[in-house]
């Protein structure tokens, strides 16, 4: 959330996890920000305004009312929190462009370069050089590399590090389901790792409604395209 201290503010970055332990795969879904949705209470709007709203509960609510998704838990991390997360994995490795490269401090070439926390948190919120698509690509290469940073470490190091980091989050998931997720990942050598961005391009566009810029998008195809991969695994 774009929030420095607290737990309220909206969503910079919309992110579905999914552990898929049938197919052996994890998969990061974006949801694009200024996706245009009903938010219960307060009738269409941007998705990412649902969490200033009504916090982490109305944020789900209306993802799952939009897309005919049934998530149930939630992790928050702010531009406080996120760097300190990412710091006590000892960073995350990415493939950073030339373009990228000019707007983060201490990265001065393209290639694959570890970014700390701070350049992490720059990366991610880029936005000027290119879209809003390549913005939420961005925020799954740095969950994407973060989850294997996580799978390099030894199993019996995972207790040390949810006491680290727990606290950093603000979530409705119990840290022993967390540990049990991670150890499934672990014992189903699960290393497959999908990205994908919702709502699709081709059924969706920009478009201003009395002045303010919205991504409006058919929600049928959305739900359709979404089901399919995240449950049919298509």
């Amino acid at each position: 959330i774009d929030s420095q201290n607290s737990n309220s503010g909206r969503s910079d970055a919309i992110m579905i996890l999914t552990i898929d332990s049938v197919k052996g795969k994890i998969k990061l879904s974006s949801i694009i920000r200024d996706s245009y949705v009903f938010i219960e209470g307060r009738g269409m709007d941007k998705i990412n305004h649902a969490y200033s709203f009504g916090g982490p509960q109305l944020a789900l609510k209306t993802l799952n009312q939009n897309f005919n998704l049934d998530i149930r838990h939630f992790i928050t991390v702010n531009f406080s929190s996120m760097p300190k997360v990412i710091d006590k994995l000892g960073g995350v490795y990415l493939d950073i462009s030339e373009k990228e490269a000019a707007v983060i401090s201490g990265i001065d070439s393209a290639g694959t370069h570890l970014l700390n926390g701070k350049q992490a948190l720059a990366f991610s919120r880029i936005r000027k050089i290119d879209s809003d698509f390549e913005r939420s690509r961005r925020q799954r290469d740095v969950m994407e590399s973060l989850i294997r940073r996580v799978l390099e470490r030894n199993i019996t190091e995972y207790p040390e590090l949810a006491r680290e980091i727990f606290p950093l989050l603000h979530t409705n998931v119990d840290k022993n389901k967390i540990l049990l997720s991670g150890a499934t990942v672990i014992f189903r050598d699960i290393r497959t790792i999908e990205q994908a961005r919702f709502p699709g391009a081709d059924y969706a566009k920009g478009q201003t409604i009395n002045g303010v810029y919205y991504y409006v998008f058919d929600r049928i195809a959305a739900v359709n395209e979404i089901g399919r991969f995240i449950y049919l695994d298509e």
